[in-house]
């Protein structure tokens, strides 16, 4: 099975005219541009991976394994391909550029309100990678240097069968480690539990979002007369503490001084200012308000979930 994250136009600017009245189970139609190529040359390559995946995943063969994702207009899209792409009119396109449209017929599986979906589905769009492109692969890393890990996506593949109807493509994941359920928040929830957890110990967070500081995310400052003891920490009366957040590090890890850097996939080790999953789950122990959040958080898995 292969998962795509689809712009329907500029800025998913198509989305209403292709899709504004399909509902669940019906037929609709999606297209791409990519100038005055044709659908071999898209296969072929010519037109860049984007364009090749958009085609290869309507082959017969392909079709019945394909999950096509939009999210767009506050709502939610699942589509699965049951047509070959086919070339449509000549066409002026946002750029203002001639083009062939390339089409192809879907069966809408999923429509949902995006309020009604995981938060890690509901802010895939946030993801720099997948905005940027026309129709790109979720679970496949971006092509950047000095990789240490690919992103996993499986919890992706795994929330976008959830909100299918029975019955289900199972998503193969890796064997559980400790904390590989934190891999089902987004980045915004995987800040807010951080700041969260620093606050349950005792310290003032002022802001559970970071996004304006370079490299920091969270402020936790002590302003107790006693020591704050969070996880392998200990924060001192009137020490104020800076928090980076990363979901999944690709690029090998920079020593920030003065900074704790939070990371899912983090090389186990003994430096009390790099947190993996590990550490941030032996720091939820002390911290149950939080663990009920996160369960919460997390009810959508059900029961196809791992044990939290």
């Amino acid at each position: 099975m292969r998962y795509f994250f689809h712009k329907l136009g500029l800025g998913n600017s198509d989305v209403v005219k292709y899709l504004g009245h399909a509902q669940v189970e019906h037929v609709a139609k999606i297209a791409i541009f990519f100038g005055e190529s044709t659908v071999d040359d898209c296969l072929a390559g010519k037109q860049g991976l984007d364009a090749r995946d958009f085609c290869v995943s309507a082959d017969p063969k392909n079709q019945s394994n394909t999950r096509i994702v939009i999210t767009a207009f506050r709502e939610f899209w699942v589509l699965q391909p049951i047509g070959r792409v086919e070339l449509g009119e000549h066409v002026i396109a946002h750029d203002g550029q001639p083009c062939f449209l390339k089409t192809m017929l879907v069966e809408v599986l999923v429509r949902k309100p995006l309020k009604e979906v995981p938060h890690l589905l509901a802010s895939m769009g946030s993801n720099a990678y997948w905005s940027r492109g026309t129709f790109r692969e979720i679970g496949k890393p971006a092509p950047l240097k000095n990789e240490t890990a690919e992103w996993p996506g499986w919890q992706h593949q795994v929330a976008i069968e959830l909100q299918l109807p029975e019955p289900r493509r199972r998503v193969r994941w890796p064997a559980p480690f400790p904390g590989h359920q934190l891999l089902f928040l987004s980045s915004v929830e995987l800040e807010t539990l951080v700041a969260k957890v620093f606050e349950e110990a005792g310290c003032f967070v002022p802001a559970y979002r970071g996004g304006m500081m370079a490299d920091v995310d969270i402020i936790a400052r002590n302003e107790s007369e006693l020591p704050v003891e969070v996880g392998f920490l200990r924060i001192m009366p009137g020490e104020t503490l800076a928090i980076q957040v990363k979901s999944w590090m690709r690029k090998p890890e920079r020593a920030l001084p003065g900074v704790l850097l939070v990371s899912l996939n983090l090389h186990r080790d003994d430096r009390a200012d790099h947190w993996n999953a590990e550490k941030l789950w032996f720091a939820l122990g002390a911290a149950p308000h939080t663990t009920v959040w996160l369960h919460r958080s997390l009810a959508w898995l059900g029961t196809e979930s791992l044990s939290i």
